[in-house]
């Protein structure tokens, strides 16, 4: 009985939660080049916790690794993220990649976030990764995420597969 209880749950597990992620690395990425990252994830009040849990296993993915990255969080109403125009989120990007050096700069997009009674299903992101020295666009991603199991499953493999993909593309070595 334990044998079928622990079989079945190890089965649910597997197919609970499905994460993928499509990437494009551009051919001018340098092996490992970036060694100083801001990551910004706007939210909306849905996701709010989703993206706090995000950046918290995000952090722990680079735990080990010798980059530095540093998150900024906002609230997103009906906002459009640009790099260099003059709004107040805009500004503070500005202000935290010129003070602290950052030469990576990785913008996350929300394109749907799906709900259920029991809280956050699914999100859907576009990702871009923008070298900061040319200002322009280096590497882009779409990332599908859906759980069954709840958002804490969702986020920590959410977390893992964006850390491998920006391995995997050169970003970091």
């Amino acid at each position: 009985m334990r044998k079928t209880i622990t079989l079945f749950i190890i089965v649910l597990s597997c197919f609970s939660c499905k994460t993928s992620m499509e990437s494009y690395a551009s051919n001018a990425i340098k092996d490992g080049l970036y060694k100083n990252t801001l990551i910004v994830i706007p939210y909306t009040i849905g996701s709010k916790k989703y993206s706090k849990k995000l950046k918290q296993k995000l952090l722990k993915q680079y735990e080990n690794h010798s980059n530095k990255v540093d998150f900024l969080l906002f609230e997103k109403e009906d906002y459009k993220l640009f790099l260099y125009t003059n709004s107040e989120i805009d500004k503070k990007i500005q202000k935290i990649i010129t003070d602290d050096k950052k030469d990576f700069l990785i913008i996350f997009k929300s394109t749907d976030v799906n709900y259920t009674y029991q809280g956050l299903r699914s999100v859907h992101y576009e990702v871009s990764g923008i070298d900061v020295a040319s200002k322009k666009e280096i590497w882009k991603a779409k990332l599908h995420a859906k759980s069954g199991l709840g958002p804490e499953t969702l986020v920590k493999k959410t977390a893992r597969i964006i850390y491998q993909k920006l391995e995997y593309d050169r970003i970091y070595n």
